[in-house]
């Protein structure tokens, strides 16, 4: 039998989902400075009480925004294949950041950029983001058990590599590379370099 409260939590969780596709899209059209509780009420059609009674703040709407950006970090790493010798999975794990980068440079900048004007995300968000560096670097501490990769710490060269990534892709996403070719081809070469570095011949 469905229940009153049933019904009440699930209308909140649509209205909710509503709201969050709401601020994405105010995010894509113009940047994270139109992200206001006002604004995105706008956007929706609703008062500002309605989002404020289910979010209580712009900051928690923030966060809301920059977990649901996470998800689709994460689904995009959970994507590949683990099945392949070190060089191969760490490419396409390389490529699949990439990728995630040019089809939601919205929230990639909003995540890795600071976009949200005063923003800092709290706990859960940094244990999301967290959530595909210890992908990571659990892998290459599988790989360093099998002796595939050289010496070193995982956390300590999941995070170069990370670093290298988020470098090039900023760079890219900032217009400093002039073509998404260059920059494809440029940040090619720093995986190849970096992969390199790390899986032993």
């Amino acid at each position: 039998m469905t229940t009153y409260s049933a019904v009440r939590d699930h209308n909140q969780e649509t209205l909710r989902q509503a709201i969050i596709a709401a601020a994405t899209r105010l995010l894509q059209r113009h940047g994270g400075e139109a992200i206001t509780v006002r604004r995105v009420a706008q956007e929706i059609g609703c008062s500002t009480t309605v989002i404020y009674s289910l979010f209580g703040s712009k900051d928690s709407l923030a966060n809301a925004l920059f977990q649901e950006g996470c998800r689709l970090l994460n689904a995009t790493m959970a994507s590949v294949s683990l099945d392949s010798e070190p060089r191969q999975v760490l490419a396409r794990l390389a490529d699949a950041y990439w990728q995630f980068s040019q089809q939601h440079p919205h929230y990639y900048t909003m995540m890795f950029s600071g976009t949200l004007a005063e923003f800092k995300p709290n706990d859960e968000s940094k244990q999301e983001m967290e959530n595909a560096i210890d992908m990571l670097i659990a892998l290459l501490d599988r790989y360093r058990q099998q002796g595939l990769v050289a010496a070193g710490e995982s956390f300590v060269q999941a995070k170069m590599l990370w670093a290298a990534l988020h470098g090039v892709i900023q760079l890219a996403l900032a217009g400093h590379l002039h073509t998404e070719q260059i920059a494809r081809a440029i940040y090619a070469q720093m995986v190849s370099t970096m992969v390199a570095a790390i899986v032993l011949p």
